[in-house]
């Protein structure tokens, strides 16, 4: 089955920015601005059809051919018959509940039209939320605000990014024949490019018990809500490279109280991100006037700098709580990709050579 609401209301967002500008000394012109939006009755969807929490212990949903049912969620019978409309699975149901906000403050320095030199930075140190990134994120549908108000998959909370021309001054300008020769070598050069800063994306840790099913039954009674993980202390970003986040603030959620949303939709980040695209172009003057060979070396991550964009965020516990697939570093048994550890990388550095020619 299949709905959606027919008293749909129109999505709506609000917008509003303050900026102030400022020239500097050099041409360089200056921003600051705060910038921020609200949305509201933005497009989300739920289980309409999603057995309420506690039902899977309740006596009268026991299997009946089970002489000695356990009311732990593993003796329930098949979901499909004690969910709200009864013999249906889970339905996908539309609405227009949905909200997100963002606020930010964003700066920016530029210096055009230089001689020699031009650069621009931007920085913003921004905070997204809302109940749901896009129309494909099936929320809880019990308590949506509280369950799924959290940091939404875009959030990047810090971003900086660099550019910048720089023609290199002409070192040689002796007309002899020895200062041409030196010049061609040493005078025509540019340097150019792009520096990336930018924090990790917000990433959903999830947990499993060896040996043990029925995760949902057992801590939230309902086969359509997961438990999420709980957490002793803060959890702590440590930036290792087998173990990004210190787990020994991760604890189980609370047995057969849950209710899905014992941590936020997203606990923690990834790792970040930083790259530097440079080029270096070489004019070489042909005797025709005005006409040249450009010559150009573009290196994409010129540092070979490792990006790691994600790390293992699924941690199993024993019976007893404790975490056995930390990695073997760490002393766990998770071998090297064990939980925490650094799992992927984005692009190694990549040389691109050419040569153009100016008539």
């Amino acid at each position: 089955m299949n709905g959606f609401d027919k008293k749909g209301q129109i999505p709506t967002t609000y917008n509003w920015n303050l900026t102030v500008q400022r020239e500097l000394p050099g041409r360089i012109l200056v921003d600051v601005g705060y910038v921020g939006s609200s949305s509201s009755h933005i497009l989300y969807r739920y289980n309409e059809n999603a057995i309420p929490l506690g039902s899977a212990w309740l006596p009268q949903n026991q299997d009946p051919t089970n002489a000695n049912p356990k009311f732990d969620g593993t003796t329930s019978i098949q979901p499909n018959f004690y969910r709200p409309h009864v013999g249906f699975n889970g339905t996908t149901a539309y609405g227009f509940g949905a909200n997100s906000n963002y606020n930010s403050l964003q700066a920016s320095a530029n210096r055009r039209f230089g001689n020699s030199v031009t650069f621009g930075a931007a920085f913003t140190w921004s905070k997204s939320l809302g109940t749901t990134n896009d129309d494909y994120t099936t929320n809880i549908p019990f308590n949506i605000r509280k369950a799924d108000y959290s940091m939404l998959s875009t959030d990047r909370e810090k971003v900086l990014v660099i550019n910048y021309v720089y023609n290199l001054p002409s070192f040689v300008k002796s007309p002899a024949f020895a200062g041409k020769v030196g010049g061609l070598i040493v005078n025509g050069w540019q340097l150019s490019g792009i520096t990336s800063f930018q924090s990790g994306a917000p990433t959903s840790l999830s947990f499993s018990i060896a040996n043990t099913g029925n995760l949902n039954e057992r801590y939230t009674w309902s086969p359509d809500v997961g438990p999420r993980p709980s957490f002793s202390s803060p959890l702590k970003i440590q930036k290792d490279m087998y173990g990004w986040i210190n787990a020994s603030s991760m604890t189980l959620a609370p047995y057969k109280s849950s209710q899905g949303f014992d941590s936020a939709r997203y606990q923690t980040f990834g790792p970040g991100f930083e790259n530097w695209d440079v080029s270096i172009f070489k004019k070489v003057p042909l005797r025709k006037e005005s006409a040249y060979i450009q010559l150009r070396v573009e290196m994409f991550n010129s540092f070979n700098h490792p990006n790691f964009n994600a790390f293992n965020s699924g941690v199993t516990f024993n019976a007893a709580g404790q975490i056995t697939n930390l990695p073997t570093a760490l002393g766990g048994g998770g071998g090297r990709f064990g939980f925490g550890a650094l799992t992927t990388t984005m692009d190694p550095r990549r040389i691109q050579l050419g040569a153009k020619v100016y008539f």
